[in-house]
Parts: structure tokens; C-alpha cells; sequence
């Protein structure tokens, strides 16, 4: 009870603080967008350190940029979503749209991400609000149910809100949870709109692993094993993680060629080994044989399942056994079969219907 009570006062003692000083600090994006124009803007745009969330952010860019061509895109990066909402709200019209970046951040683990999200649903109640693909994954612990209530009241007091899930597991706590929603549908997680296949058509060598150190790390697994496993299997080894990225490599001018370096690299390899949600769909659209072991709140089998288990060069770990992983290597690595049409495609369509009706 303790430490409840501590997370929540830090909860909302964090949160006053950033509404203030979004209050004292009014930051323009863009002063050539006025009133008058035609606006999508992009909240919890991920231009830091993590190449999943960066990913996801240009895959949506780049979907409204083609479908909408006669909008303004307003790309608003999650740090500045307090200090430019007078700024936004000054030059936001009742018919423009706001989104919202999908991702992983609906749960407990990421609170201020949650905050900014509610914080935002909270300060456009007059506009379309539509929540690209999330995994929703709220810790059955008294704090977890604490900020589920939160953002249940928040999201149901809103009348035009869209919540779009990237898994069914999600998707069906969505539908119990926001009843109030316009809609609530599922789609793939964004990235895999991002269509590169043709682009990487090169030589392949070695293995990279790609590996997370975080909250989310599936402790039943056994790294240092496995790590011993795939040398006796390969000479050439590199380790990286998504979030090995430098802060000046994030910034939206480069961001688009940090993506597509790291797509290049996953791409020149002959087999990754992650439990990265998003170096799996890296790989994916990079048709990269690729063994992903499970995350904790299972957002990896969530994805595969929903919309990648057809890919015969992708496999999913839920438990680590020496001798089976080995014949999975093999096995992987010798299959030739790829995918030219990925079938999820059209449902891209969905959330393209809500943002133009």
C-alpha cells in the first residue's frame, strides 16, 4: 500500500508539474500553419532513442502523407506535448483531426506517455481523435488498476474517439473497457504498412542479436544459454538493441535515414535473434529469417499470431530448449520460401475510412 500510494502521489505531482510548464512555455512548431488550413496533427511523435517508436512514427507519417495529401501534417514529439498545446489549440479548427501515435505505451509501465495521451484526449473534446494500432497491458496490481480506471473515465468522456488495437488480446480488453468509443477496431502495427522488400535484395551474412535490458525482458529465458548456443552455430555475431541509437541520429530531419540504415543492417543479415517486437516486423518486411523469443506482457506472439505466422521465415519462442532451438536455426535459415503479398495489407483501409468519414 506504501509503495501504491508513492506512485500515485509521484503520478500526479509529475503530471501538475509538466502541465505548468507547459503552461509557462509556449512553443510554436510550425508558424506558417495557420487557422485556415486543413490539420492532422501527430501527438507522441517518438523522436527519441528507441528505433521501434521512431519506426512506428514515420510508418503513420508516411500513411497520412499518401492518403491525405490535401492536410497538413503536424508532427507534435511527445516532449513537447504540454508546451505547444496553446500554440495548437489557437490554430486547431473543429474539422481538423488529431492522432495519436501507436505503440506499446497504453499500460502502467509507461506512465508518462499514458499522461500525455489522456492529456491530450482531455484538451481536443471538439475533434476527431483517432489512437493508431496500440497493445493495451495494464498490471493486475492495485496500481495498474489504478491507472486503468483513469484512463477508462478519461477516454469514455470523450464522443468522437477511435481506438484502434495491433493484437486481439488488446483489442478485446478495448471493446470491454471503452464502450463510449466510436470505434474500436484491429489493425497491424504500423510498421508493417512500411513496404521495403524490393530494396534489399543483397548478400547476407552473419547473425545480429538484438536484445532487450528493460522492464518488458522475459526473465524465463536464459540469454547467456542461448547467446552460447548461436556461437557454435555462426562465426560472425554482432549485438545491438533498438534503443543503440544516438540522440542527434533522432531528430526528425535524419530520422527517416536512421530507420532505413537500421532496415539495412537487419536486412544484410543471414538470421536475427530478438525479443524486439519491432526488430521482428523489421524483419518482416525485410523478409530476414528471424527468431523472436516472447516479451513479458506477450505483445511479440500477439503480433505473430494476428499477422505474421504465415511467414515461414519467422518464428516465434515461447520457452527455450537447447536442441529444439538448434533444429529451429536450421530450419529457418534453409527455408527459401517468402512472402511478395502481405494479405494484412487491406486492413490498413480501416483506419483510413474512420480518418475520412
Amino acid at each position: 500500500m506504501v509503495e501504491f500510494l508513492k506512485s500515485v502521489v509521484n503520478d500526479n505531482v509529475t503530471n501538475i508539474k509538466c502541465i505548468i510548464y507547459g503552461i509557462l512555455n509556449n512553443k510554436v512548431l510550425n508558424s506558417k500553419i495557420t487557422k485556415n488550413d486543413k490539420k492532422i496533427f501527430v501527438y507522441l511523435s517518438g523522436f527519441y532513442q528507441n528505433l521501434g517508436d521512431m519506426a512506428i512514427t514515420y510508418s503513420q507519417e508516411q500513411f497520412l502523407k499518401k492518403n491525405f495529401p490535401k492536410y497538413k501534417i503536424i508532427m507534435v514529439p511527445s516532449v513537447d506535448t504540454y508546451t505547444t498545446i496553446r500554440w495548437a489549440k489557437s490554430i486547431v479548427n473543429n474539422d481538423d483531426i488529431i492522432t495519436i501515435v501507436g505503440g506499446g505505451s497504453m499500460d502502467s509501465n509507461y506512465a508518462s506517455l499514458e499522461n500525455c495521451r489522456r492529456f491530450v484526449i482531455r484538451c481536443f473534446k471538439k475533434n476527431k481523435i483517432v489512437l493508431f494500432p496500440q497493445t493495451m497491458h495494464f498490471n493486475n496490481d492495485l496500481y495498474g488498476r489504478y491507472r486503468l480506471k483513469k484512463t477508462i473515465k478519461t477516454y469514455s468522456k470523450h464522443n468522437n474517439l477511435h481506438i484502434f488495437a495491433r493484437e486481439y488480446n488488446s483489442y478485446e480488453n478495448m471493446k470491454k473497457m471503452f464502450k463510449n468509443a466510436k470505434t474500436v477496431e484491429v489493425i497491424p502495427d504500423m510498421v508493417l504498412y512500411l513496404d521495403y522488400k524490393e530494396a534489399f535484395k543483397q548478400n547476407r551474412k552473419g547473425l545480429l542479436c538484438v536484445f532487450r535490458n528493460d522492464i518488458e525482458k522475459n526473465c524465463n529465458f536464459n540469454t547467456d544459454a542461448i547467446l552460447k548456443t548461436l556461437k557454435e552455430k555462426f562465426d560472425f555475431i554482432e549485438y545491438t538493441d533498438t534503443i543503440d541509437v544516438k540522440k542527434e541520429e533522432c531528430e526528425y530531419k535524419v530520422y527517416e535515414k536512421t530507420i532505413l540504415s537500421f532496415l539495412n543492417r537487419i536486412a544484410s543479415k543471414k538470421l536475427v535473434v530478438t525479443d524486439r517486437l519491432h526488430c521482428m516486423i523489421f524483419c518482416a518486411i525485410t523478409e530476414t529469417p528471424c527468431i523472436a523469443f516472447d516479451n513479458s506482457n506477450k505483445k511479440i506472439s500477439g503480433v505473430y499470431k494476428a499477422w505474421l505466422s504465415n511467414l515461414h521465415y519467422i518464428s516465434v519462442v515461447s520457452n527455450y530448449q537447447d536442441d529444439t532451438f538448434k533444429k529451429l536455426i536450421d530450419s529457418i535459415q534453409n527455408s527459401n520460401e517468402r512472402h511478395s503479398n502481405f494479405e494484412y495489407l487491406s486492413k490498413f483501409d480501416l483506419i483510413k475510412s474512420v480518418l475520412k468519414d
